[in-house]
């Protein structure tokens, strides 16, 4: 019972994580939501200006949810995700062969090492439909509303790896119509914006 009490007790401490991305004919988005032990919601949302595969920009998605993590000074993450090869690849489970990927895997094992436990969770699509609708939403780029927030368009793939890389990466912000009632935008750090949920 003692050891059941404290494994109860760990998971209590933990923050979640659930990303996705989408990729069709309007464009490439990224979306993801972290969530605190107290039921707190962060919403995060990006537009990828880069031509990429899904793979790519589930792992930009991945990615960007991470560093948001990081930025929030998270020290234990649960990670969620309805890509089967991005999470059984990041557990280690799966080999990643794709040369386009084998850069991201690399920078999210690195991104692992700012946390005390991380841990990479597949889930079915149906499970992840708030995060899919709102990579689904920056990847067209389009709404009807009168209010504005900003979101981030990225040029090129994940700024922070080609830094690692020798290569300068400069971010672009894009004002996009939507509805701005119930989010209050933050600059988190440079290049990522952070759409916080008002409770």
């Amino acid at each position: 019972m003692v050891a059941v009490k404290h494994e109860l007790e760990a998971e209590i401490d933990k923050w979640k994580l659930w990303f996705d991305g989408a990729s069709n004919l309007l464009g490439n988005g990224i979306g993801a939501v972290l969530a605190s032990p107290k039921g707190q919601y962060f919403p995060f949302s990006a537009s990828l200006g880069f031509d990429c595969t899904n793979n790519m920009a589930e792992y930009e998605a991945c990615a960007m949810g991470i560093i948001m993590a990081i930025e929030h000074q998270i020290s234990k993450l649960k990670v969620f995700g309805d890509s089967a090869l991005v999470i059984y690849q990041l557990r280690g489970e799966w080999e990643t062969r794709d040369a386009k990927l084998v850069p991201y895997h690399a920078y999210i094992m690195t991104l692992s090492e700012h946390f005390d436990e991380i841990s990479f969770h597949y889930v079915p699509w149906d499970e992840n439909q708030m995060v899919d609708a709102l990579a689904t939403l920056s990847s067209m780029l389009q709404a009807n509303q009168n209010k504005e927030m900003t979101i981030h368009m990225t040029m090129k793939p994940e700024k922070s790896w080609r830094k690692c890389m020798g290569e300068p990466s400069t971010p672009t912000l894009m004002a996009m119509p939507c509805p701005a009632k119930s989010f209050e935008q933050a600059t988190i750090s440079p290049g990522w914006s952070r759409i916080i949920v008002n409770t």
